[in-house]
């Protein structure tokens, strides 16, 4: 883990390898004013092969931290939450299937 310099104005908010996870928080967070980067993200998309090896930093103001902590939170409460519609979600269906075909009768 990176360590936040004092001089720095901006902080480590949280750390991933997910590319969309990163873009997610940090459009969230833009769209509540707070200022977001995501040091990283770029290389996961140009190198996706290594992906899960590339770990991607959103970073917000060191005055925000605990503000966008608290979005954060909510914003992975909502999506726990909301319940995914089988329209939304065909690779259930496919699951189905390929469980029925395998399964023993």
């Amino acid at each position: 883990m990176a360590v936040d310099q004092p001089d720095d104005p901006h902080v480590e908010l949280l750390r991933t390898t997910d590319p969309v996870r990163a873009g997610l928080v940090r459009g969230v967070l833009e769209s509540e004013g707070i200022p977001a980067s995501t040091p990283g993200l770029e290389a996961s998309g140009v190198m996706p092969h290594l992906r899960s090896a590339i770990a991607i930093v959103v970073r917000v103001p060191r005055s925000e931290l605990e503000r966008a902590r608290q979005i954060v939170v909510e914003m992975e409460q909502e999506v726990d939450e909301e319940p995914i519609a089988a329209d939304h979600a065909p690779y259930r269906e496919a699951a189905k299937k390929r469980t029925a075909a395998v399964a023993p009768r």
